[in-house]
């Protein structure tokens, strides 16, 4: 595989594996097609670059498609963290300079020309982060904004803003390790023969591969991308060494990485209290209505007991990440509490639900 990330061989691969998600997974996974779009949005322009980006505020209803970016903030080490307060954002209206993006920004853009979209939502351009009213609402809907995503960018293997996405200096890791050499002998009725034993680390602990990029990666540990994650129906992962694709139907890395059986699909994991990356979303399918009016009483009570675990599995992936700002602990997961919500109806209370209260305090 290619290990320039920003390669034409790379962006083939990624057009290949949507193209796969597109004809072959249409009962896990929604067509990608027009949807409501966001309050704000980061017009990228044309293709060719000859326009610099820009934010744009579409009408309420409006349709269309966009890719949206999963990245960590971080400390800004070499430019001014770029964003969008009260002061500034009648300047982004009218243009948002590629010189002054971060890598991770700039590099977001580029794929999402590259991918044939025009518009792009990052959170600290598209909401106002010095108006607690605009940040309150857009904050409630970033749920629906992954979900109505037509691919989700997660800057995988960056640890702040100036860590980029497509990089072309990876360096191989694999090494001999010398030090641990020795000899066998082995005996075969009269013969015996010497061999000589050399360990090969194909993939040394400072290597990366799919479960260490996306699971304990810099995003793993970050609180909001949690639901960035479990909410986006398709993730285009930007790692050090190659690109990741996780749908709910398949997990692939360039290099052809084989995952393990139950790692390769996330729709397997629906129910469980003990997967990295809970199904969320096949919750839904779980519980379609036509699933509702043919099933018994006791295939509901399952279903719901489903739903519920599902939510324990999120609360323990969640509790172990960062958050810059506790008072972020309960609005980080509202997203997902409005999915268990719609499914059950249940009273959320503050990380809980009503009627599963007490089996959430013993659990």
């Amino acid at each position: 595989f290619d290990k320039d990330l920003g390669s034409d061989e790379n962006f083939q691969v990624v057009r290949g594996w949507i193209q796969d998600c597109s004809i072959n997974h249409k009962e896990t996974c929604p067509l990608i097609t027009d949807n409501e779009l966001p309050t704000r949005l980061i017009n990228v322009g044309p293709a060719d670059g000859s326009e610099e980006p820009r934010l744009i505020q579409p009408s309420k209803g409006e349709k269309g498609r966009y890719l949206s970016l999963s990245h960590c903030w971080g400390v800004s080490t070499i430019k001014e963290r770029l964003t969008t307060t009260l002061a500034t954002l009648g300047l982004r209206l009218k243009s948002i300079p590629m010189s002054l993006m971060p890598a991770n920004f700039y590099d977001a853009t580029v794929i999402t020309r590259k991918l044939g979209y025009r518009y792009l939502w990052i959170d600290s351009l598209c909401i106002i982060q010095d108006s607690a009213e605009d940040w309150e609402a857009e904050s409630q809907n970033m749920g629906n904004i992954y979900m109505n995503a037509s691919l989700t960018i997660a800057a995988a293997g960056a640890k702040d803003s100036d860590g980029g996405m497509l990089r072309d200096d990876y360096r191989d890791n694999n090494t001999r390790n010398k030090s641990t050499s020795g000899h066998l002998k082995i005996h075969e009725g009269e013969r015996s023969e010497i061999v000589s034993l050399e360990p090969w680390f194909s993939f040394s602990d400072k290597e990366e591969n799919w479960y260490r990029c996306t699971v304990v990666g810099p995003l793993g540990y970050r609180g909001w991308c949690l639901q960035e994650r479990l909410l986006s129906h398709r993730i285009l992962y930007y790692g050090v060494r190659q690109i990741y694709w996780q749908c709910a139907s398949s997990r692939q890395a360039a290099d052809g990485e084989i995952l393990p059986f139950s790692a390769r699909t996330s729709f397997r994991s629906v129910g469980s209290e003990a997967t990295e990356s809970p199904d969320l979303l096949g919750l839904k399918r779980l519980h379609r209505p036509y699933n509702l009016d043919s099933s018994t009483i006791e295939t509901r009570k399952k279903i719901r007991t489903k739903i519920y675990r599902t939510w324990h599995s999120i609360i323990f992936a969640y509790v172990n990440r960062r958050l810059t700002k506790q008072t972020d602990k309960l609005p980080a997961l509202m997203g997902m509490a409005r999915i268990i919500h719609e499914l059950t109806g249940d009273t959320y209370v503050a990380g809980f639900w009503r009627k599963n209260l007490l089996v959430s305090l013993i659990w």
